[in-house]
């Protein structure tokens, strides 16, 4: 799972308390909570907390359920390598497009003898046909990390970094963005 710092762990439980907060949105001049058809189904169970692939597994089933019932998941916390898992089960019919906001691509190989880590769901993705990466953007992406970009370029993904991101303008980055990943399916 995570290295370094293991917060996201804690991000569903910041997200349900954000709600107690109070309803309304001003930005969107709504209630979400009450304005969308919108349900917390919890967390998902894993059979195992110790063992990345089974649980990789049990977020696999659970997000294929729920887009089996014709629901759109919307997924929070975790590491970044809960991104293939639900990949897997939102692509399963057809490979989605991606619109990626990091600082990294997570487009890295095996690390440290495992293939399931937090820097290469989206390498992992397109390997398994679920993530088309013509239809995937990556914006933000910055660092010293030119080798861990290579699989983003080669397989055609189009990266947009930090450093791009003043010049371009946040309603020209939209509009690419938009633009890459067409009127298919899409994951943000």
């Amino acid at each position: 799972g995570v290295s370094n710092r293991p917060g996201s762990r804690f991000g569903p439980r910041a997200v349900r308390g954000i709600e107690r907060i109070g309803p309304y949105h001003h930005v969107l001049d709504c209630a979400p909570a009450y304005d969308l058809r919108a349900a917390d189904i919890g967390d998902v169970p894993f059979a195992s907390r110790y063992r990345l692939e089974q649980c990789h597994e049990n977020i696999e089933a659970a997000i294929t359920k729920i887009v089996a019932a014709g629901v759109i998941p919307v997924s929070v916390g975790g590491d970044h390598s809960i991104t293939h898992p639900i990949l897997k089960a939102v692509g399963a019919r057809e490979p989605v497009g991606l619109i990626h906001i990091d600082a990294h691509c997570d487009t890295g190989g095996p690390f440290d003898q495992s293939k399931f880590h937090h820097g290469g769901p989206m390498r992992n993705a397109v390997l398994d046909g679920v993530l088309d990466p013509t239809r995937t953007v990556q914006i933000g992406i910055r660092g010293p990390s030119e080798y861990l970009w290579e699989f983003s370029y080669e397989s055609g993904m189009t990266v947009i970094h930090a450093e791009e991101i003043s010049g371009m303008g946040i309603p020209a980055i939209i509009e690419k963005a938009r633009r890459i990943v067409g009127d298919g399916p899409t994951y943000l």
